[in-house]
């Protein structure tokens, strides 16, 4: 099995190939498939983020959920490689972190990953078992350890960042659903 490191390399590369109208219709698709997980209805309060690096885009997804009455929360990176969800505001300012992410401000209203009810992650790579590939740094998995009763967990990701296995380590967190262009993937860990 190859290292996290050259999976990472590789899987990157692939997805930043996408072309523009590829890439905005699968996530435009994405955002139809997440739609149709049976927690959507009854989440309030969902967690998305921008995206990077060639990653699958939610905006469709917040688009639809902020439609639907939801609360948006985007991640704020803090010193101590911890997360913090702060609500995400038609208007208001964002500012760049040093990752030249966008996040709301640190006066944006909080809240604490477990009261969210569902958090969406950015994902390099995936498996049907539930484990993802971040980008390395380690931040969504060290803030869900913490977060005991945490929000249902569904990784963002094209279909062809799937991968046979990953290599898993006892501090990765893993995924109750993956979610792509083409179909929802349930890990057994929790139910639609």
């Amino acid at each position: 099995m190859p290292t996290k490191e050259i999976l990472r390399e590789t899987l990157r590369a692939q997805r930043r190939a996408l072309g523009k109208v590829e890439r905005e219709e699968k996530a435009s698709q994405l955002a139809f498939q997440i739609s149709q997980l049976a927690l959507w209805p009854r989440c309030g309060q969902i967690a998305l983020y921008f995206a990077s690096d060639g990653e699958i885009d939610p905006k469709y997804i917040a688009s639809s959920a902020k439609n639907s009455g939801k609360e948006v929360f985007l991640p704020i990176v803090k010193k101590n490689r911890f997360l913090e969800f702060a609500l995400w505001q038609d208007g208001a300012a964002l500012c760049v972190n040093r990752f030249g992410i966008p996040e709301p401000d640190q006066c944006a209203p909080k809240i604490t990953a477990p009261d969210l009810g569902m958090i969406c992650l950015p994902i390099v790579g995936w498996d049907r078992q539930g484990n993802r590939l971040g980008m390395g740094g380690g931040f969504y998995d060290k803030t869900l350890t913490m977060s005991s009763g945490r929000g249902c967990l569904v990784g963002l990701a094209f279909s062809m960042q799937e991968c046979a296995e990953l290599p898993s380590e006892p501090y990765d967190v893993p995924l109750d659903f993956v979610v792509t262009e083409n179909e929802i993937v349930s890990t057994a860990r929790r139910t639609m």
